[in-house]
């Protein structure tokens, strides 16, 4: 019975791969919500927060779950996708949208389109 125990333990555990893919993806997206929040997009960070909340299960299925949720936000018409930061000064509208596509794109390299 003991032998049986581990095995169990380990069957519920993240895969290795997984948790890799969890750690390449969490900071963008903690990045991401906070750009959001600052451009008072209450509603397109309450999508990233539920994406992280499901990150944060310890259930092997997670990354999955989560991937599945940014493809869904990331087809949505006008949300995520048409997003994009407004300032009068172009260098510091360039610059932060630069910030933003920086996080969007290693977003998707990890979930996919």
């Amino acid at each position: 019975m003991t032998d049986s125990a581990p095995v169990a333990d380990i069957q519920n555990e993240p895969q290795c791969g997984d948790m890799n893919e969890h750690h390449e993806v969490f900071e963008p997206l903690v990045a991401l919500r906070a750009i959001l929040l600052r451009e008072r997009r209450n509603d397109l960070a309450r999508n990233v927060e539920n994406i992280l909340a499901i990150l944060e299960e310890t259930q092997p299925s997670s990354f999955n779950e989560a991937q599945e949720a940014w493809v869904a936000m990331m087809n949505f018409a006008r949300g995520l996708p048409d997003f994009g930061i407004w300032r009068e000064n172009q260098e510091e509208r360039f610059r932060l949208n630069a910030e933003l596509d920086r996080y969007l794109q290693a977003i998707t390299r990890t979930f996919g389109e």
